[in-house]
């Protein structure tokens, strides 16, 4: 026990609280744009029970509990937290801090890397968590803003003509291997980097997750790829479904030499007049702060702030190692 809050590993936890904390954390993704399957509180609480997924709950004896999970992928892991507190703010701050310490304690050795979200906070909880955060070395709060553009039969945007020689097709008719060397070769060198795979299959698997509908119903329509003269893939686009009127703009990424033509806002065009096509009223995206190019772009088409969230990035420290976790 650690200022009054207890940690217990989700192996030994009571099924139900974890099943409860596990559908809340899923309807808070859902409300900011963030899908989850219908199924995933039950899979997700027999996971943790099974250790298939590291998790924790933190509980406060004043009242109040928060869900830790863990997925570990290669050295990099990405955790989720959910807070479940009424009371006063700092103490519901508090639970998330510990919560967040309790997860970053399960990572393995050969994790140094560790990205959390947490949901249940609100917006002012959230900025006193980055603050608390911002004063620990290992720990880097990362902004995130989720951007929403109406879209209108009436008023669609104009189309982009390509360059001579460029032209469209479809991102299911390209392999998952091709574009995930598309998309680590788009992302490696900007602020964004470090959320990619620490593997070319480890991002080949993200991407096959997409076009599994693991985020929802893949837009073929919406998810064109971009051609140069020579026949080289050097953009593409992945959309998918939240509702009969919302899309996701789950992942553009454009070749670092094709940059300068104009192509990346074709690109974000071409998706934008597919789903007015398809009868979608609205596009949604998430976009890191520090990503100042692709803030402009999107400002530039349209889209406009409607969320923020913060990203938690932990660093293992030299000289550290996992402490034991309580249960």
């Amino acid at each position: 026990m650690e200022g009054g809050f207890t940690v217990t590993s989700a192996r030994s936890a009571d099924p139900t609280v974890l099943l409860e904390l596990a559908a809340a954390l899923r309807r808070t993704l859902r409300t900011r744009g963030e899908q989850l399957p219908a199924a995933w509180p039950d899979e997700a609480t027999a996971d943790l029970r099974t250790g298939r997924l590291q998790g924790c709950l933190v509980t406060d004896p004043r009242g109040g509990r928060a869900l830790g999970i863990l997925s570990l992928r290669e050295r990099h892991a990405f955790g989720q937290i959910h807070v479940d507190a009424e009371g006063e703010p700092p103490r519901r701050v508090a639970l998330a801090e510990r919560s967040l310490v309790a997860l970053a304690e399960l990572r393995p050795a050969g994790c140094e890397l560790l990205d959390v979200g947490v949901t249940g906070l609100t917006d002012a909880e959230e900025e006193s968590l980055s603050g608390l955060l911002r004063g620990r070395p290992e720990m880097d709060p990362i902004r995130r803003f989720g951007l929403v553009r109406p879209l209108s039969v009436a008023d669609p945007p104009a189309p982009l003509e390509l360059p001579p020689g460029y032209r469209w097709g479809l991102s299911q008719e390209v392999g998952i291997e091709e574009l995930a060397l598309l998309d680590v070769a788009a992302f490696k060198d900007g602020p964004d980097a470090s959320f990619l795979s620490d593997t070319p299959e480890g991002d080949q698997r993200l991407l096959a997750g997409i076009r599994a509908g693991q985020l929802g119903r893949v837009l073929e329509e919406a998810s064109p790829t971009l051609i140069d003269p020579e026949g080289r893939t050097v953009g593409f686009a992945l959309t998918v479904e939240e509702s009969a009127r919302s899309a996701l703009l789950a992942d553009l990424a454009l070749d670092p030499h094709a940059r300068g033509r104009g192509l990346g806002r074709a690109l974000l065009v071409r998706v934008l007049r597919a789903l007015v096509a398809l009868g979608h009223s609205e596009a949604r995206l998430w976009v890191t702060e520090a990503n100042a190019p692709a803030r402009a772009l999107y400002d530039s088409t349209g889209f406009r702030p409607e969320a923020t969230a913060y990203v938690y990035r932990v660093r293992r420290q030299a000289g550290s190692s996992p402490s034991p976790h309580s249960g």
